[in-house]
């Protein structure tokens, strides 16, 4: 027999407003619908043709308060909850591959909680992203409590000639032919942020391995590459850095991948900088705070590395 939630069923993320919209896994978890901000239903990563009216065809559904973030995990026929408040997100870090997304919530309260989504839903996630970020803020802020954030405004031109202002040393920073696609999106991070200040980054950046003469062959033949990035700071509490999904890569793959890290700075309670194990020429940034962290990869001796380090998020460095 045909259902309505099978009816529905696709690659998109769809909010959730009632309790018969509520993917029937999940119907037994009490939620108040007066007291949520946004609730969303992520589909089983399966193929139309592949679904039938008797499978559980979601596999999360997002519940966001002005208080908690909780996401609810199939597992096969039975679904486990995580839920933490807004002010135990140490990050947010959304990637996407072609139709490979994936959200990862960095808590300092515990393991990260992971929701995987087609990239066509890019939209969708980025309007949760955008309410995470508006609700975190105010916990490592004076504010009192948070509020339901307001609709974005449309861009206004002048808005647009800053973002143009505040880009002009993208060109600088990100100048390798392969590096395109981030300039487009630090471009777009500052037209849609507009209290955003480019702070540092680097340039895609050759490395080698420090291993012996087979390892060098190979890196000569297919080398490798430390992934360009930018960091983008504000005065409102929070650091973010674009970047592609594979901190290194080898090839141009991951050259059509985006990616965004958006970092509580207040919470970060260590910054600890190594040597990266397989290319000497790159460090890895390690930012933690309780049981979360988030890992960057950067050329050594880079801006990047000493933004993220000393946790600098107003400073352009010089041309």
């Amino acid at each position: 027999m045909r259902t309505d939630e099978f009816d529905a069923f696709g690659p998109w993320i769809d909010d959730v407003t009632t309790v018969e919209g509520t993917p029937r896994l999940f119907r037994s978890f009490a939620i108040d619908f007066t007291e949520t901000l946004l609730v969303l239903k992520v589909p089983r990563n399966i193929a139309r043709r592949d679904a039938t009216p008797d499978m559980n065809l979601y596999d999360q559904l997002i519940v966001v308060t002005a208080e908690t973030l909780t996401v609810l995990t199939r597992a096969e026929d039975v679904y486990g909850v995580r839920a933490a408040p807004h002010g135990e997100v140490l990050a947010l870090q959304d990637t996407v591959h072609l139709l490979d997304g994936r959200l990862v919530v960095h808590l300092t309260s515990g393991p990260s909680v992971a929701i995987s989504y087609n990239g066509a839903a890019r939209d969708t996630i980025t309007r949760l992203v955008t309410l995470l970020r508006r609700l975190a803020v105010p916990a490592t802020s004076d504010s009192a409590s948070a509020t339901a954030p307001a609709a974005p405004e449309p861009t206004a031109p002048a808005t647009q000639l800053s973002a143009t202002s505040r880009s002009r040393p993208i060109e600088q920073i990100l100048r390798d032919k392969r590096d395109h696609g981030l300039r487009s999106d630090c471009v777009q991070a500052l037209r849609s942020d507009p209290g955003t200040t480019v702070v540092a980054g680097h340039s895609t950046t050759l490395v080698r391995p420090s291993a012996g003469p087979l390892a060098a062959l190979s890196h000569r033949l297919h080398p490798a590459f430390v992934q360009g990035a930018v960091v983008l700071g504000d005065t409102g509490g929070e650091t973010s850095v674009l970047h592609r999904r594979d901190w290194i890569a080898r090839g141009r793959a991951d050259d059509l991948s985006h990616g965004r890290t958006t970092i509580f700075a207040g919470r970060a309670t260590t910054v600890a900088t190594t040597e990266h194990p397989v290319y000497p020429a790159a460090s890895v940034v390690n930012i933690t705070s309780g049981a979360g962290a988030v890992q960057f990869v950067v050329p050594m001796g880079s801006p990047t590395g000493d933004a993220l380090e000393n946790g600098r998020t107003t400073t352009a460095p010089a041309a």
